[in-house]
């Protein structure tokens, strides 16, 4: 019997989109006067972007005019020690009062797990996408096998 490791594995762009479409909650990371910020969001990926509802009065609603954001997801499991992330770059734009917004209800609504009123959508573009898994591996494994995590 061979000694399990862990390695850590890029992600392509496709593995990175479907972990995007699969997850439903991320953390938002953009800066202000007080430096970086991160919160999470319940979100959806639609027409490659990430969407979200927010208070207009809230920390998120400063997020409106193309300011850079990343946003990020993960999965992993302490027992096995496996997992991954996913992070965007991008810029954040609202889409409050416009066809975008109507399109996005009637389409797209992520519901937000938090109370309140929060009819602002903000949008997230995907410029840049990457990832990276950590998956037990065995050295005498085929590399035709499956890892562990996937």
């Amino acid at each position: 019997m061979s000694e399990l490791d862990h390695r850590f594995h890029q992600l392509s762009a496709g593995t990175c989109r479907q972990r995007l479409e699969r997850v439903s909650i991320g953390r938002v990371g953009w800066s202000n006067q007080k430096g970086p910020q991160i919160l999470p969001v319940t979100y959806l990926l639609h027409d490659d972007n990430i969407v979200f509802r927010t208070d207009p009065h809230g920390p998120l609603a400063k997020l409106q005019g193309g300011e850079p954001a990343v946003f990020e997801v993960d999965e992993f499991d302490p027992t096995t020690r496996c997992g991954w992330s996913v992070v965007v770059h991008g810029r954040a734009y609202s889409t409050q009062r416009s066809q975008r917004a109507t399109q996005l209800w009637r389409e797209a609504d992520p519901v937000p797990w938090a109370g309140g009123q929060r009819p602002l959508f903000i949008s997230i573009t995907l410029d840049e996408l990457s990832g990276r898994s950590v998956e037990r591996h065995r050295e005498d494994v085929d590399d035709d096998e499956d890892p562990v995590w996937r």
